[in-house]
């Protein structure tokens, strides 16, 4: 609540109809995503820390999928509460195109893209049995994670041996899927007369320079979708590996 409160007031104002307002509002949509994703992925990065003890006291009772599975759905209602109470406070002195519907939206979105850092949380904690190392590797992961989401770096400027990566970033599904939700909406942007840089004339040329998808629902739905199922499988196999250690006294 408090960094919804120091983001919103920060961009109190700010429009995406205006030259100077486009950066800006890109970047209020770049921390809503990175807030929702770093916050919830960080946060359950040490939830086996404590029960992988007791997991392998308990080996043949239940399967380790079983294991993971129910770790992942106790979380499910803080992925629920996160964006909603996140996104509302927000957004409230942000001037967004129909306010209400269009804080559903991104709350839906990011709702989605919080399972997905969930799942990668989880998967790359399972994955270590240190927490020093995984949250190490972790932070090394994120980076090309992040730097391929578009925020940083436009996506047709990435090299063709990153371009892959960008399908296995739930940075970029996120941010592409927000990014949609708001720049279809803006269908015109104010061009200064006296301008001596080319002018961004709507949301859609923004979206189309910045490399964005057109299809977006399709395209981030599954991708995410992927990366639920992806960094859950990790997370079997790390839970995998401390089972066949065998039974812990």
């Amino acid at each position: 609540m408090i960094s919804a409160i120091i983001i919103g007031t920060c961009y109190v104002g700010v429009s995406g109809t205006t030259q100077k307002g486009v950066q800006d509002v890109q970047g209020f949509l770049w921390l809503l995503t990175s807030e929702i994703a770093y916050g919830l992925a960080y946060n359950v990065l040490f939830a086996f820390d404590g029960d992988i003890v007791l997991f392998r006291r308990e080996v043949g009772v239940y399967s380790g999928s079983a294991f993971f599975v129910a770790r992942l759905l106790c979380f499910l209602p803080r992925c629920v509460i996160w964006p909603v109470v996140f996104v509302n406070i927000a957004t409230i002195a942000v001037e967004l195109p129909n306010h209400a519907l269009t804080t559903l939206k991104i709350i839906g979105a990011l709702i989605y893209s919080a399972v997905g850092a969930t799942a990668y949380g989880l998967g790359m904690g399972a994955l270590f049995s240190s927490t020093k190392l995984s949250g190490e590797y972790m932070s090394c992961v994120d980076l090309p994670l992040f730097l391929v989401s578009g925020s940083f770096l436009r996506l047709s400027s990435i090299p063709l041996w990153m371009y892959s990566i960008k399908y296995m970033s739930h940075f970029f599904y996120s941010l592409d899927f927000i990014s949609n939700i708001y720049w279809r909406q803006i269908d015109e942007i104010d061009c200064p007369s006296n301008s001596t840089t080319m002018c961004i004339k709507d949301g859609a040329t923004y979206l189309w320079q910045s490399g964005y998808s057109s299809n977006y629902l399709l395209v981030d739905g599954i991708g995410l979708t992927m990366v639920v199922v992806g960094w859950s499988l990790v997370g079997f196999y790390g839970l995998k590996r401390e089972e066949k250690k065998g039974y812990a006294y």
